[in-house]
């Protein structure tokens, strides 16, 4: 039983070679993938002291251009992953406290008419009319965490 290839097939060109690709990602993916090796392999190859190294020695360096780039866009990632995060829990500390305080002034506009009832019997009742305007807080939104990976 003959098994088909999954995925997305692609020739792209790396080193000026054209090679044929096949993967789950999207041709536009693996496309700019291949542009960037292609592009690391020519900055390489550029550098005034490649030409005096074996290729081996230039594959290595290839290699560990390729690395830092990982490392710093990881390092990047974490940064900002973790300034997201700090203020993703303030947001939420703050969303708890807007409902506490939102709980608080309806248990106070609650307190607030029964005490106006309470004064509507009284002969100042004139003072403190039973109809005034209550304060109301806009409903505050739902706060959505966005998905981490």
């Amino acid at each position: 039983m003959d098994k088909k290839p999954v995925g997305n097939k692609i020739d792209v060109v790396i080193g000026g070679e054209i090679i044929s690709l096949r993967s789950s990602e999207s041709p536009e993916k693996m496309q700019r993938v291949a542009s960037y090796v292609s592009e690391k392999m020519a900055e390489v190859k550029s550098k005034s002291v490649s030409a005096a190294l074996d290729e081996r020695t230039r594959q290595l360096l290839f290699l560990l251009n390729i690395a830092h780039d990982y490392l710093t866009a990881n390092d990047n990632f974490k940064r900002v992953n973790g300034i997201y995060l700090k203020y993703a829990n303030k947001l939420g500390d703050m969303e708890k406290e807007i409902a506490t305080l939102t709980m608080m002034v309806k248990e106070l506009q609650a307190e607030n008419k029964e005490l106006k009832k309470i004064l509507s019997g009284s002969p100042d009742a004139d003072l403190y009319p039973a109809e005034s305007n209550i304060i109301t807080l806009p409903k505050a939104k739902p706060f959505r965490k966005a998905a981490i990976r």
